[in-house]
């Protein structure tokens, strides 16, 4: 070969990710998007309250999962506009919207509410309850005319619950997707992207984000199958090594789709180094410089 002829070698076949790899870069890339799945269908829904002659309803439901709370018409004792600030939650749920559980007030004590968190409701006592139960349809004024009239009628609460909770969705997919997307560009895209250049006397290496350059005069090349180490720095996944690991318990630089056998070259540094056609490389960087050992 020529000082001036340039011959390109692409590296080994990589081995295939293993599944568990391909799982955790597909569960990267689909736990936002199952969070927001879930969090909409449990997320509450708006809050109904129901008036007729018998009973006062108030359903509460969550997603696929909520209560229906009935108090007879006939143990109400009174029905009165409430003004609803400064409540503390003792148990249940508070949320953007929907507000049920116990809570405390400083003009009502401790009630059961079933509400959408806004300050105009309605405070319903009645016998067998141990707490004032507490409401905010949209139209309190109506609702307490209705319950006192016995007429049946189906009121809202003025405001929706928050469905999915978009800042922490956010959150994790601008935490998720780029390290899944960079798992994905490591596993599948950068084995690709390895190149060995053979030229001027120099092997020059080409991996997703990098050059090196290594003179060729000096070195020693060999067919090598070293003895595993750890990795010092770099990057070391299934099919893309680039950095220095410890083979043969020396540092050595790896440029590769394997670790595990290649061609070696020694001379003050080693570097290891994957062609697909090892003959071909060998002559090739023996005619550059390189004294090639069998």
């Amino acid at each position: 070969m020529s000082a001036t002829e340039k011959r390109v070698f692409a590296p080994a076949v990589p081995q295939r990710p293993t599944a568990w790899l391909v799982t955790l870069v597909g569960g990267l890339f689909a736990l936002p998007l199952l969070y927001a799945v879930v969090a909409f269908l449990f997320a509450p829904r708006q809050l109904r309250y129901d008036v007729d002659s018998a009973f006062i309803t108030i359903y509460t439901t969550g997603g696929f999962t909520g209560d229906v709370k009935k108090i007879a018409m006939g143990r109400v004792d009174d029905i009165a506009p409430a003004w609803l600030r400064g409540g503390e939650m003792q148990y249940g749920n508070e949320k953007g919207g929907y507000c049920v559980g116990f809570f405390r007030y400083h003009s009502l004590g401790e009630v059961w509410q079933a509400t959408d968190c806004s300050e105009g409701g309605v405070v319903i006592r009645a016998g067998g309850e141990i707490h004032p139960v507490v409401i905010t349809p949209a139209d309190p004024e109506g609702f307490i005319a209705a319950a006192r009239d016995g007429q049946s009628r189906t009121f809202l609460a003025p405001n929706k619950p928050s469905g999915i909770p978009w800042s922490t969705l956010a959150v994790m997919c601008a935490c998720l997707w780029p390290l899944a997307g960079v798992l994905f560009a490591l596993l599948f895209l950068a084995p690709g992207r390895i190149s060995y250049h053979v030229a001027g006397g120099a092997l020059e290496v080409r991996t997703m984000a990098s050059r090196e350059s290594i003179p060729l005069a000096g070195m020693k090349a060999r067919l090598h199958q070293p003895l595993q180490g750890g990795r010092l720095s770099g990057i070391g996944v299934p099919g893309y090594y680039v950095g220095v690991f410890t083979l043969d318990q020396a540092a050595t630089a790896v440029y590769g789709t394997s670790r595990e056998h290649g061609v070696l070259l020694e001379a003050d540094v080693r570097v290891l180094v994957t062609p697909r056609d090892e003959p071909g490389f060998l002559a090739a960087i023996g005619a550059a410089g390189a004294t090639v050992r069998n």
